[in-house]
């Protein structure tokens, strides 16, 4: 049983969900204010967190406050609000009217994922994926064995692409989250720092398998292992 926390304000979607839900046997808590709802993340452990918005800063905020899978719900079937959204943090996104079979079958796929990326914990403070192994009480990394040694901002981009391993991170999420900042046009500043960061960890940095850019220039820390 997964415990899956959803945040909106529509109670018949949030009825509908949670029904669905529920008969796949997962335990599901319904919030109706946003903020509440928020700081619930921080109280409770959760596997799933299914979010009715179509404001992109409040998925960006949402997204802050926690690594789990993150579903948005929008009003409407908005092309503009739903790649704002993905940029946002958001994993899946799918509007109103919901078709509830692909629905609950996006939330298993979402819950899945998040069970994969768990089963590389090795204890509490250490990830490891694809021959990387990250330590983050003594912020040691080793790379296929061999330790490595990495700038500050450049551990904190490979330890936030690992907590995201197999989610494709847009470049300005990335910007906002290591340096703390607006984007503001500095796309060169995370496009240097990935390529020296696989210059320290693929084997190939000109032909990078672990982390793959993706399209818009977002960035994905792939887990080999599960593709062999």
């Amino acid at each position: 049983m997964s415990e899956i926390l959803i945040i909106g304000k529509n109670d018949s979607n949030n009825e509908m969900i949670r029904d669905y839900l529920e008969m796949h046997d997962h335990d599901v808590t319904i919030e109706t204010d946003e903020n509440t709802g928020l700081a619930m993340l921080k109280e409770k452990r959760f596997s799933l967190v299914i979010f009715e918005c179509d404001n992109d800063m409040m998925v960006a905020k949402c997204r802050q406050r926690t690594n789990i899978p993150l579903m948005v719900v929008l009003p409407d079937n908005s092309e503009a609000v739903m790649i704002k959204c993905f940029k946002a943090g958001a994993d899946d996104c799918m509007a109103v009217p919901l078709r509830m079979g692909e629905f609950t079958a996006r939330a298993e796929a979402g819950l899945a994922q998040y069970r994969r990326l768990t089963e590389h914990r090795i204890g509490r403070d250490i990830i490891s994926i694809s021959g990387v192994k990250l330590d983050m009480n003594t912020r040691n990394v080793e790379v296929r064995g061999e330790k490595c040694r990495l700038t500050n901002k450049e551990y904190e981009l490979l330890k936030y692409l690992m907590l995201h391993a197999e989610m494709m991170i847009d470049g300005k999420v990335l910007y906002r989250e290591i340096w703390g900042d607006d984007y503001n046009g500095s796309k060169a500043t995370v496009v240097v720092h990935v390529r020296k960061l696989r210059e320290k960890i693929e084997e190939n940095p000109k032909h990078p398998r672990i982390i793959e850019t993706g399209w818009g220039e977002g960035y994905c820390f792939k887990d080999l292992q599960d593709k062999e």
